[in-house]
């Protein structure tokens, strides 16, 4: 914990102050999580622009961007001009009395700006540094830019997204940013327990290019034994059939998939298609991938002729794997995403009421909580800096001069 604040708090990461110098989705996304576990994250911007994410997307709430509405909240907010020497000098005084320092400036950038490892680490030896980049801080990639989009082409996941014989796709989710968040957040965590033990701080280093090979362990695991690259299936599987999405009567689609042979004979009688449990063309899951399209449009009848309660209670039934493709819309009201408590709402000062998505991790006895809302722009400008030792005086003149 910092010189300044080491106590026992009800928040597992209570005491530790992040600074946060990242922007748009990943970075703002590993901070979240953890100011939503009790840490103190100060979220460094530009004055007078901020976050680009602030105004990347056409959907804004009392002059606010949506998406920085929902990846900022229980921080404060800092604007520093870091490209005079004054606000490097602001933030310097912070990094000293900081836990955790992270950043995700493309290639380059960190160092020109004299705020890469070496030059924070001799502020604060004890410091976890985290720099989350798009494709690593060496190599030919290195300043290349890279947003999700860029990452799920180049980490191939694009290659295998779509329907089958079709284009590449792009997941309907930000898959690399997330998993990034994910995986820095480790890293921090990882690092802190580290020097928890032993008083020694270090760089923590991972990319979006990083987590998304990583994710996909288990196409690379067939690509390893067999050589064989992975085609887009649609909602299928190449290893597994019946595994895929299947339309109903009134339209939507309900997921379904097998697991292990065992599964082939429930799913049938579930269906009432028992004649096609001993086919020598679908006995065996390996017969089954054979003979994928003649199957598939077997199984496309008969679901067509179920309603989605009927295709969903017969498939429960059966113990069989299975889910209704939900929209976002549906979600709103799913009972089991009420129970998990991952839609919740927030209080703004100017976009009102605030939707956002809960925590996904419950702790039993120290939960994380949703305490402050997203910063405004320079929120928490006084605060930070007088907690510094700047006058009011003092922080006028830096307004003044845009250092802030």
């Amino acid at each position: 914990m910092s010189k300044d604040d080491k106590h026992e708090g009800s928040m597992p990461l209570e005491g530790i102050r992040v600074l946060d110098l990242t922007h748009v989705m990943a970075g703002p996304a590993c901070t979240m999580s953890m100011a939503d576990m009790g840490a103190e994250v100060i979220k460094v911007e530009e004055p007078g622009k901020g976050d680009i994410s602030r105004n990347i997307y056409d959907a804004y709430q009392g002059g606010e961007g949506a998406l920085f509405l929902n990846l900022n909240r229980n921080k404060k907010g800092l604007t520093l001009n870091l490209k005079q020497e004054k606000g490097r000098a602001i933030l310097y005084q912070l990094a000293e009395r900081s836990d955790v320092f992270i950043e995700n400036f493309r290639g380059g950038v960190a160092e020109k700006l004299k705020l890469d490892y070496e030059t924070i680490s001799t502020v604060n030896p004890s410091i976890i540094y985290c720099s989350l980049s798009a494709f690593g801080s060496s190599g030919p990639y290195k300043t290349k830019p890279g947003v999700d989009a860029v990452l799920q082409a180049v980490g191939g996941v694009m290659s295998c997204t779509g329907e089958m014989d079709g284009p590449p796709c792009l997941c309907g989710a930000p898959v690399v940013d997330m998993i990034g968040a994910l995986v820095a957040t480790q890293g921090i965590l990882t690092a802190l327990l580290y020097r928890e033990r032993t008083g020694v701080g270090q760089k923590v280093e991972t990319s979006l290019l990083n987590g998304i090979l990583y994710a996909q362990i288990p196409r690379f695991s067939t690509y390893f034994v067999a050589d064989r690259d992975y085609r887009p299936m649609g909602s299928g599987h190449a290893e597994i059939v019946p595994y895929q999405a299947f339309q109903t009567r009134e339209g939507k689609y309900v997921f379904m998939g097998l697991f292990d042979e065992n599964a082939w004979e429930r799913f049938c009688r579930a269906m009432g298609l028992e004649h096609l449990q001993n086919d020598p063309s679908f006995a065996l899951n390996e017969h089954r991938v054979k003979n994928r399209k003649e199957l598939v449009s077997i199984l496309e009848e008969a679901f067509l002729k179920l309603s989605v309660s009927e295709a969903l209670d017969r498939l429960e039934g059966g113990d069989i794997l299975c889910g209704l493709v939900n929209t976002l819309s549906d979600l709103m009201e799913n009972p089991q995403v009420r129970e998990n408590d991952m839609l919740i709402t927030l209080e703004h000062p100017t976009a009102g009421t605030v939707d956002n998505v809960g925590i996904p991790i419950k702790l039993s006895k120290t939960p994380g909580q949703v305490k402050s809302h997203p910063p405004l722009l320079g929120e928490h400008n006084n605060q930070v800096l007088s907690w510094l030792g700047y006058s009011q005086q003092e922080i006028e003149m830096l307004k003044e001069e845009k250092v802030i």
